[in-house]
Parts: C-alpha cells; structure tokens; sequence
C-alpha cells in the first residue's frame, strides 16, 4: 500500500497539466465496448500508460483474448483516457501535444478527439491552446453529449459537432464553495454531481453534498440547481462514483458533519447508493472501497477493498491505496463477496460474468491486465497474451516509417 501521493503525478500525467493532490477516482483507464472489445493506452516500450511517465502514448484496441489488436492512434502526441460511445462505433480520448522546452518534456493543449472504431477516421470535438486539463470525459446514455470537467468548470458538448451545450463554474479554484468534486451520467439529460462545499483535514477532504443537476441547453447557471433533496456526507477531492441506468454508487466516509480530520483519519470509506433524490448505505463494515464500477445489469458491484488502518497503524485522512482486495457487492444487500486477495486495483465489467482488472500495484511496473470469468473463476493474464502482438504490431510500424523516411532510423 502507499499514499495517495502517487495518483495526483498519475493524473497530471495523463490530463497534462498540474493538478490538486486528490483522492481514489475511476480513472477509466480500461473502456469497454457493448461487444466486449477492450481500448487502453500503451506507451512505445509496451507498458501500460498509467504505469509509467513516458510522453507518448497510443490507444489500442483489443479483444479480451489478446488474439487480436488493433492501433486506433499513431500521432506520436500523449492519448488517454479513451472512453466508447454506447453505440461502441466510437471512440472518445483525450489527445496532448508533448512539448520539449529546455530539456524539459511537458504534455499540454488537451483536446477532445473522436475516433471512428472500424475506420480510424479522427474528429476534433473541442479543444484549443487555451484549455486546461480535461478530466473524466464521459458520453451520455444515449451518445448525443459528452460531459468532462477542466480545473474551473463542468461541461456538456453536443456530438459530433461540439458545440457547448451547457457549462457551469466548478468554483474550487478560487477556493470558495461550491465546487464540483466529480459527477456521472444518470440520464439523457441528467448528471449525478458531488458538490464540496467547505474543506475538511488539509484541503484533500470535503464536506459535500451529492445529487442531480438537469442538463438545460444554454445553461451558465451556477450549481446546484438540483433536483430533489441533496445530501450531506464527506467526500475525497477526488471522489469514486459508478453510475448505470439511473443509479449512481460513490464512496463516502462514514462519519458525520462536522467532522474533524482525526474523525476521518481511521473511518470507513463505505458504498452509498443514489436513487431517485435519496442516499443509501451500502456497505456498514469497518473497510475502505475503492473505484467502485457497477456491472452492465446494475445488479453487482466490483471494488477494491482494504481495512481501515489500526491504531497502531501510521495514517492520514487523505491515505489511499494503490491495490487492495477485489471485492463483489450486491447492490439490493450490501453483501460482499472477495475475488482476489492479491494486490489489484482498477476493475472493469466485459459483461455480467466476466470481470477485468489490473493486477499488481499501480506504483510499479509489475502489472498487468487480467480478464476474471466469474462463472467458472479462470483467468488469463491478457497483458502477457498481448505482448507478442503488440511487439510485432509496434515493429512493422516503426519499419514502415523508416522505409517512408528512406531508411533513416
């Protein structure tokens, strides 16, 4: 395990810009496709993106075999956080331009980019030298907007032509509530926000409020503007939140308001279920869950899953892990049942039976993609099935160049 130092140089490195130190999030690392097809970043020495602080990045596309795999980009720019259309035609990542000023390598001007799946064909959405980070761009249910946050706002653009639908200040920038912590889609036209609204245990906390704001065109209100009753809990900077047809799951301390940060330091980090203007609990043990993803039917829960620190245990508020247990919980009861009790983090859904994740801890290189099938537990180490692929994918390529530039390497 390790602090939570490592995941704000983690998230700068892949939004290409500074950020606040920040809690666990769902750093969509992994997408799937509604026919099970995997897209991921990799970098040209074959390690995965969130593994290592190489510039450049590319998305491939793969099966959840490893027979097959496809390169989506080739641009030699910083790709990430690729996300599919609900359709699966297409694909949404952020693309950044890497900058080399006085032997310094930086990674800058995020954009919006959307990728036609079977033809490669590459569409800007949005994107201009005066954005700032892009964060946890997301399609719509039904494919037609797509939210992300930057440092200052919450935003909602029109697909495929990217046209500013609506737009409301995040307000933590300047240091003064609100502010908009994370959010998921509930519906067509309806976001599920966390709302900070005053700093708690050295500014990596916050007392918050979670609920729905409706997505209006030409909206430049400022949040909230909910619907429904909104609810107190306390939250990372960061939060973890899964949402799937209508139903929303964050991860929220167990404490109540006011909280003072020795209340936080050793408080379970429980599952809260959203649902129709009300907040549930979930989990009532004396654990943490992370990175909470909900499976396609809504019904089950994948997570990660440590004790709460002891007594005797050094921690802080703002602790996090880098790997932790793989858990299932049932959304109707709250029971929890462990996968793996080796060091995992990141779980992703194929479908209802079959469950990815990363395997190892995310501080280091000893990593690697692993495809669950929960049905009969087999596992396939889908990076190690990959690399002989990729390998070859990535040498015909470099070939292919140095034959266009007349031989020179």
């Amino acid at each position: 395990m390790t602090g939570r130092r490592g995941l704000p140089v983690l998230l700068a490195l892949l939004l290409g810009a500074a950020l606040p130190a920040c809690g666990p999030v769902s750093v969509n690392t992994i997408a799937v496709s509604p026919d099970g097809k995997l897209a991921f970043a990799v970098d040209p020495k074959l390690k995965y993106s969130f593994l290592t602080d190489a510039p450049r990045c590319d998305i491939i596309l793969s099966d959840t075999s490893g027979n097959q795999v496809k390169r989506i980009t080739a641009n030699g720019r910083h790709n990430s956080w690729a996300t599919f259309s609900p359709d699966g035609k297409t694909l949404l990542c952020v693309e950044c331009t890497v900058v080399e000023e006085k032997k310094e390598t930086k990674i800058l001007f995020p954009k919006l980019v959307l990728y036609d799946v079977a033809t490669g064909e590459r569409r800007l959405l949005r994107g201009d030298k005066d954005y700032d980070s892009l964060l946890f761009p997301q399609f719509s249910p039904d494919g037609t907007k797509v939210a992300y946050m930057t440092q200052k706002h919450l935003k909602v653009l029109r697909v495929p032509d990217g046209a500013l639908v609506a737009s409301w200040p995040r307000g933590l920038d300047s240091g003064e509530a609100p502010g908009v912590l994370g959010f998921r889609w509930v519906a067509n036209d309806g976001l599920f926000v966390v709302w900070g609204k005053e700093e708690l245990a050295s500014g990596d906390i916050f007392a918050a409020t979670v609920g729905t704001v409706t997505v209006t065109p030409g909206e430049r209100a400022k949040l909230p503007a909910w619907r429904g009753k909104p609810v107190e809990a306390v939250t990372w900077c960061i939060p973890s939140i899964t949402a799937r047809r209508g139903t929303a799951v964050v991860s929220l301390f167990d404490v109540k308001l006011p909280a003072e940060e020795e209340d936080i330091t050793r408080a379970p980090l429980g599952l809260w279920v959203y649902s129709n203007g009300s907040l549930r609990k979930l989990t009532r043990d004396n654990r943490r869950y992370y990175f909470a993803e909900i499976s396609p039917d809504g019904r089950r829960l994948a997570a990660i899953s440590t004790p709460v620190p002891t007594q005797g245990e050094e921690a802080d508020a703002d602790f996090i892990p880098a790997s932790g247990e793989l858990v299932l919980v049932d959304v109707a009861t709250g029971e929890v049942e462990a996968v793996s009790k080796g060091a995992c983090a990141h779980p992703f859904w194929i479908d209802d039976d079959r469950l990815g994740f990363v395997s190892g801890d995310l501080t280091t290189e000893t990593t690697g993609i692993v495809v669950l099938d929960l049905r009969d537990k087999k596992r396939l180490n889908l990076t190690k099935a990959l690399a002989p692929r990729l390998k070859a994918l990535f040498a015909r390529e470099r070939a292919r160049q140095q034959a266009d530039q007349g031989g020179r390497p």
